[in-house]
């Protein structure tokens, strides 16, 4: 934010005093999880992410490149990369869990456009634990007294309760590790940028790249 410190500076400043960088990623996606709307906090996490930053001049071809080896390791796969309105933009081509990372250039520089759409993977997450917890609770108590709709009930209810809590907490887990993997995305884009600055040109020019701005992740309900 204006004024204030980035998530690598903070970490750089934890480091220096004996603290895991990796402390002050655990904490900054907590902070991120207590944005969540209502809604997803009910279900355990949201289904869409998205996130906005800037890098404060703008890319080469190179850069692009060195930028979309950055994303495909992260997520770990080749995924398919295509030119766009003079950037690039990145999709790993699965249908459960949608990822797209596009770089696209801007009057005050590059920015990097993050988005990820789980709708698919929250619902199996939820539908399966529900199902299967409903069935193996009903089914026995069906069997055992078939002609009492009480019983058969009150297992449904059960069962499917059950099931819920099962899936919100495969859900909410899930959740944090996608949130950790984003903010992971960002932090090593900015380094490599960072350590491999552009030919002809030195970060005491004023051409070296800046510290990222924004925030990560915001959360759609």
């Amino acid at each position: 934010p204006p004024g204030g410190l980035t998530l690598s500076e903070i970490q750089e400043i934890a480091s220096e005093v004996g603290v895991d960088p990796a402390r002050v990623l655990d904490a900054a996606d907590s902070l991120a999880i207590q944005r969540w709307s209502r809604i997803a906090r009910f279900f355990g996490g949201p289904a869409k992410m998205d996130s906005e930053r800037e890098l404060g001049r703008q890319l080469g071809p190179k850069e692009l490149a060195l930028l979309m080896d950055v994303t495909r390791t992260v997520f770990d796969t080749p995924g398919e990369s295509h030119e766009v309105l003079g950037g690039v933009e990145w999709k790993n081509g699965s249908k459960v869990s949608e990822v797209s990372v596009r770089v696209a250039p801007s009057p005050s520089g590059a920015k990097v456009k993050v988005s990820v759409n789980r709708s698919i993977e929250g619902f199996l997450s939820h539908y399966v634990p529900i199902m299967w917890g409903t069935a193996i609770i009903v089914i026995p108590v069906a069997s055992i007294d078939p002609g009492s709709w009480q019983p058969v009930a009150a297992a449904l209810i059960g069962g499917a309760l059950a099931g819920y809590g099962v899936g919100r907490t495969i859900w909410r887990k899930s959740t944090e590790r996608w949130a950790g993997r984003l903010n992971r995305l960002t932090s090593e884009m900015w380094t490599a940028l960072r350590t491999n600055p552009p030919e002809g040109l030195q970060e005491s020019e004023g051409q070296g790249v800046q510290e990222p701005s924004g925030t990560f992740p915001v959360q759609k309900p």
